[in-house]
């Protein structure tokens, strides 16, 4: 199985180069287009290791959810110096918060590290592999913030070549 996903991994590899072709123009949701795309493409493979991490527990039968949770508060230690200092909040500020980190992060990671023990790790990072690519059609419709050809044609060659392996792999 492995030799037959070069050809995926060749096919993401052009759609990601694709991100960064050309030279789109500063906008307010994007002030230094380069430098986020720098950051999505290190994100991406701390994703990738993260993943590969899962099933490596997975395979020696060790629970994937205190390493979740330790990554986590490695990643908000990380991040504290760059949100401090809080200059205004309010109470329905810090329950959002509360509510992403429980809801949107703590329960996705929950059905992840459940789900992951029984899919192949190719399937899973492609299946998961999907958001990200699908990230200039979130820019445009929430912050109408038109992604660039080359985004546009880099994010459909990662979204083709999920959905071929993905479709080859349950044949």
């Amino acid at each position: 199985t492995r030799r037959r996903d070069w050809w995926t991994l060749a096919v993401i590899g052009c759609g990601m180069a694709l991100f960064f072709a050309g030279a789109e123009a500063p906008r307010v949701t994007s002030p230094d287009p380069m430098r986020g795309n720098l950051m999505a493409a290190g994100s991406g493979l701390c994703w990738a290791l993260t993943l590969a991490g899962f099933r490596w527990q997975a395979g020696k039968g060790a629970g994937s959810l205190a390493t979740v949770a330790g990554g986590n508060c490695l990643a908000a230690l990380f991040c504290l110096p760059m949100a401090l200092p809080v200059v205004s909040s309010t109470s329905t500020d810090w329950l959002v918060v509360g509510y992403l980190g429980i809801f949107q992060i703590g329960l996705a990671y929950l059905l992840l590290t459940r789900g992951v023990r029984g899919v192949p790790a190719m399937e899973a990072s492609l299946l998961l592999m999907l958001e990200p690519a699908l990230n200039p059609v979130w820019a445009w419709m929430l912050h109408g913030e038109t992604p660039g050809l080359y985004s546009i044609a880099g994010a459909a060659l990662i979204f083709a070549a999920t959905l071929a392996r993905v479709i080859i792999a349950r044949r």
